[in-house]
């Protein structure tokens, strides 16, 4: 079967052509940049999926954020911008160090700390000229500036079933240095007192309900601040390594 993967009506015409209707079991996707194609192409056979708008206000960062905050869910202070001097200024107002990364790109791509206003604008104009990702699809041409949060790291995974999620594992975290964080070694489980393990899931768990996702796998990652859980992103798939 031949087609384009970045153009979703056309995979769901060669996937209903290729397969007889019942055949196919399920419709799953490691990739955060096909999660959208895969709910629809799920949809589309007939099969149980996750919604498509739930999926894409997860992917843009950005949305992800103005979600979050309009239901009180902790998470870091924030800006959305286009530009190098909206970032400039976003970066004096949150306060350097600073994280500044793409709303709609994936595996720790272009996601740095900055330690001054300068530096957040010179990446955020890098970020707004890459105008395709790595896998050929248009970019959104916009990043987020972001309050550092300094402390542990978690990740929460779930499973949403018949309205319901469902705990499977608290995962503790640890990432190289500044200023790229990446993530270098899991253990899971996380140890964590119960009363912090719970307090951790109660945040994903708002979290997930006021984006709507539902359905399927979640991994949420999430620090632990003095104030409590604060959410760094949803992906609505499982944990990949």
């Amino acid at each position: 079967m031949d087609c384009d993967t970045n153009d979703t009506e056309a995979l769901v015409r060669a996937v209903t052509k290729a397969f007889e209707p019942g055949c196919i079991a399920g419709v799953s996707t490691t990739s955060e940049f096909y999660l959208v194609s895969a709910a629809a192409l799920a949809t589309a056979v007939g099969l149980p999926a996750e919604s498509e708008a739930a999926i894409a206000a997860c992917r843009d960062k950005g949305e992800l954020r103005r979600t979050l905050a309009r239901a009180g869910v902790g998470q870091p202070a924030f800006e959305v911008v286009r530009d190098e001097a909206a970032a400039a200024a976003a970066a004096a107002r949150i306060g350097t160090p600073c994280v500044v990364k793409p709303v709609d790109d994936s595996g720790s791509t272009r996601v740095r700390r900055c330690d001054s206003a300068a530096e957040a604008g010179a990446l955020v104009e890098e970020i707004v000229a890459v105008r395709t990702n790595g896998r050929g699809q248009a970019t959104a041409g916009r990043a987020l500036v972001e309050e550092f949060l300094d402390a542990p790291e978690y990740s929460v995974e779930m499973f949403g079933l018949d309205g319901r999620q469902h705990l499977v594992g608290i995962t503790e975290k640890t990432v190289t240095g500044a200023p790229h964080f990446v993530e270098s070694r899991h253990i899971v489980p996380a140890d964590l007192p119960d009363d912090v393990a719970r307090q951790l899931e109660q945040t994903v768990r708002d979290a997930l309900t006021a984006t709507g996702l539902g359905r399927g796998p979640t991994h949420t990652e999430v620090k632990l601040t003095a104030s409590g859980g604060a959410v760094v992103e949803i992906n609505p798939r499982l944990a990949v390594a």
